[in-house]
C-alpha cells in the first residue's frame, strides 16, 4: 500500500476547500561565515547574524513499517537501524560543525527522542535516547565548551509501538528545536503543529497522527530585534498536504518582520505544482513561501550561489551513496535584512563515526546583515 493511495480522498477534499477559498563545508561562500562583528563599512551600524539549519536525521526509514505487510517486524528492523546509525556519535559531528561555523542561532529538525519502557508501562525507563540532550552533551564536552543553550522546542508526532515478543514498548517523539549562542538575547518562544496532518494506523490498530510544525523565538542580536523561526514540512510523498502546511506557515508570519525562517521544507525550487484534480493545482511550499505577495526571500538565490543540493544521502548514511539531488534545506528572510554569505555543511563522512555522514541531509549556514530600516528603505 502506497502513501499516495492513502492520501487520495484526503487530498481531493482539502484541495476543493482551498479552491473555494481562493563536518565539512564547500566553497560557495564569499564572506567568512564566522564573521560576528558590526559591519564597519556601514554608517547605519548594520549587524551580522549567522544562522544554521540542520536536519539531525532519525537514522532509518520511519515510513517503511507503514508500507510493510509485517509492520511490527519491520518497525523492529528500523529500530535496529536507528541504533546502528550511532545517534550520539552523529550529534558529536553536528557539534563539530557548530564549532567550526559558530552560528548565532541553530534550527534543528528531526530532534528525536526515543523512550523504551516495559510493555504497557510508563516506567522504569530502560533507555532514553534523546538527540537534543546528546547534542548538548557534545557541545559541552568539547575541549573548549561551546556556549549554546536550547531556547525552544516543539513536539510533533508522538507514537508508542509495542513489541510483545521483547516485552517492551518504544515511544517515539519527533521535535524541532532552536539553539542560541550565549551572545543572543532570546525573549518569548512559541510553536505549534499544522492543522493539515495525516491520520492513519500502524498494523491496523495503532492510531497515528503524523504531525509537522514550527518553533519560534523573539531575539535580539547586537541591538536588533527580529523573529527566528525553525520549520519542518511534510515530505513530498504527501504532496498537497505539505502545500497546505506551507500556507498555514505563510499566513501565520505574513506580517512579521524582520523575520529569519530556516528549516527543512522538503520542497526544491524546481519542483512542479501539484495537480490534485483536473481543475485544481496547488503551488509547492517553495513557491508559497517565496512567490506570494509579501513573501520571504531565499538567501541562497539572492546571492546567486547556484543549485546547492542538500538532500539526501542513502538511508544508511554510509558511503557509497547517491549524490545529493535537491535543495530543500533553506534560509529565508523578510524585512531589513541582506544576505552576505551561504554555505553547505556536512558534505563529507566522518571517520569519528565510522565513516558515516552525520545526517542524510547537508546543512546550510548563512550570514545575514541586519540592516538599519531607515537606510534599507532607501535602497
Amino acid at each position: 500500500m502506497k502513501i499516495q493511495r492513502l492520501l487520495s480522498t484526503f487530498v481531493l477534499a482539502l484541495a476543493t476547500a482551498l479552491a473555494a477559498c481562493g563536518s565539512s563545508t564547500d566553497g560557495e561562500s564569499t564572506d567568512p561565515i564566522s564573521a560576528r562583528a558590526v559591519d564597519p563599512g556601514n554608517a547605519g551600524g548594520n549587524k551580522l547574524l549567522t544562522v544554521m539549519t540542520r536536519n539531525l536525521y532519525v537514522g532509518g526509514d520511519l515510513f517503511e513499517p507503514f508500507l510493510s505487510t509485517t509492520p511490527l517486524e519491520t518497525a523492529a528492523k528500523v529500530w535496529g537501524e536507528i541504533l546502528a546509525s550511532d545517534p550520539y556519535g552523529r550529534m558529536g559531528g553536528v557539534a563539530d560543525e557548530i564549532g567550526q561555523t559558530r552560528p548565532d542561532l541553530v534550527g534543528l529538525q528531526e530532534a528525536y527522542r526515543f523512550i523504551v519502557t516495559p510493555l504497557g508501562a510508563e516506567g522504569p525507563i530502560l533507555l532514553d535516547l534523546d538527540f537534543v540532550a546528546g547534542l548538548e552533551g557534545a557541545l559541552a564536552a568539547r575541549t573548549e565548551p561551546l556556549p549554546y543553550r536550547v531556547v525552544a522546542q516543539q513536539q510533533h508526532t508522538v507514537l508508542t509501538i509495542p513489541f510483545p515478543t521483547q516485552g517492551i514498548q518504544i515511544t517515539l517523539i519527533d521535535r524541532d528545536a532552536i539553539l542560541a549562542d550565549e551572545d543572543v538575547a532570546v525573549g518569548s518562544s512559541d510553536g505549534g503543529n499544522f492543522a493539515a496532518e495525516f491520520v492513519t494506523t500502524l498494523a491496523g490498530v495503532i492510531p497515528v497522527q503524523l504531525k509537522r510544525g514550527w518553533v519560534e523565538v523573539s531575539a535580539k542580536h547586537q541591538g536588533v530585534d527580529f523573529t527566528f523561526v525553525n520549520v519542518h514540512l511534510e515530505t513530498k510523498d504527501f504532496g498537497p498536504l505539505q502545500s497546505l502546511q506551507a500556507l498555514e506557515l505563510a499566513g501565520r508570519f505574513a506580517a512579521t518582520a524582520p523575520l529569519v525562517l530556516v528549516g527543512d521544507t522538503n520542497s526544491d525550487p524546481t519542483d512542479p505544482a501539484y495537480p490534485v484534480s483536473p481543475t485544481v493545482t496547488l503551488p509547492t511550499p517553495y513557491t508559497i513561501l517565496t512567490g506570494l505577495t509579501g513573501a520571504l526571500t531565499d538567501a541562497w538565490s539572492a546571492l546567486g550561489n547556484g543549485s546547492g543540493p542538500t538532500c539526501c544521502f542513502d538511508a544508511d548514511i554510509t558511503p557509497p551513496s547517491r549524490e545529493l539531488f535537491e535543495r530543500v534545506d533553506l534560509v529565508l528572510f523578510r524585512g531589513a535584512i541582506s544576505p552576505t554569505a551561504t554555505r553547505r555543511i556536512g558534505l563529507d563522512p566522518l571517520a569519528s563515526i565510522g565513516g558515516r555522514w552525520p545526517s542524510d541531509h547537508a546543512g546550510v549556514v548563512a550570514t545575514l546583515r541586519l540592516e538599519d530600516p531607515r537606510f534599507f528603505a532607501l535602497r
